[in-house]
């Protein structure tokens, strides 16, 4: 899992949606002083597609194996059409087929600007529930997404080429060239280190194309269960399916 990228770095795509629908709303509002005359407006009620998130990070490739853990995900990502370098940390764990990833668009560098409503966002990944929880912090909501949902996460097909054995940060491991190809995508190559003291978990990936470099590293990691309320939504949350109830209080 963990292959597909979000949109070259964390959070990219999610402030290109909300700027789109914050200028639906005004685009059309009067600008400048006015009458005395106030005019109210009142925002027709829209129900935006749920934001279909994969169920563990997308950063490169990484294969996270049977063993439960907790970590803290360091990426950097240059994209390359802009000139631009996203770079994050993004605490993780996994306990069986849970899964869940925090991340504080305030510490991205190169990704401010999020509305601050979005600017903390927790993706709990339940596969016993065959769902994905987005938690967004600052507003105690959050929204659900089905794997039977339209767009949800599919595993790709990954093919791996032994390359050599190399030491990152302390651990053995075999580093592999692979391809990964999604269903109707173009195929991404790249690289992943499997720590071998860690029954093959993949501690590093990278990927270098075109468009693209993304490296990731998986430090600070600790073997274990993780406390089961990390995968649980907190019940002061309250669910919501309409997007602009996240953006627009």
């Amino acid at each position: 899992m963990a292959t597909k990228l979000i949109s070259k770095a964390v959070g990219v795509h999610l402030a290109h949606e909300t700027d789109e629908m914050i200028w639906r709303l005004v685009q059309n509002l009067p600008w400048g002083a006015g009458d005395v005359t106030g005019v109210v407006l009142t925002v027709p009620a829209m129900v935006m597609p749920k934001i279909q998130m994969p169920p563990l990070p997308a950063m490169g490739h990484m294969d996270y194996g049977d063993r439960d853990f907790k970590a803290v995900m360091v990426s950097t990502t240059f994209d390359k059409s802009q000139g631009k370098e996203f770079s994050f940390e993004m605490p993780i764990a996994k306990a069986g087929e849970k899964f869940r990833m925090e991340m504080d668009y305030t510490k991205m560098s190169g990704a401010q600007g999020m509305p601050p409503a979005m600017s903390s966002v927790v993706m709990i990944h339940r596969g016993d529930e065959k769902r994905t929880y987005s938690l967004y912090t600052n507003k105690k909501k959050y929204m659900v997404s089905d794997e039977t949902d339209e767009g949800y996460y599919e595993e790709p097909d990954v093919v791996k080429t032994f390359v050599a054995k190399e030491t990152i940060d302390g651990h053995p491991t075999e580093k592999y060239k692979i391809t990964i190809t999604y269903q109707g995508q173009e195929t991404q190559e790249g690289f992943i280190w499997n720590a071998t003291d860690l029954d093959g978990m993949t501690i590093r990936s990278e990927i270098d194309n075109a468009t693209v470099k993304m490296t990731s590293t998986l430090t600070g990691i600790v073997m274990g269960t993780p406390p089961a309320g990390l995968f649980e939504v907190p019940v002061d949350y309250t669910e919501t399916s309409n997007f602009l109830e996240i953006v627009m209080e």
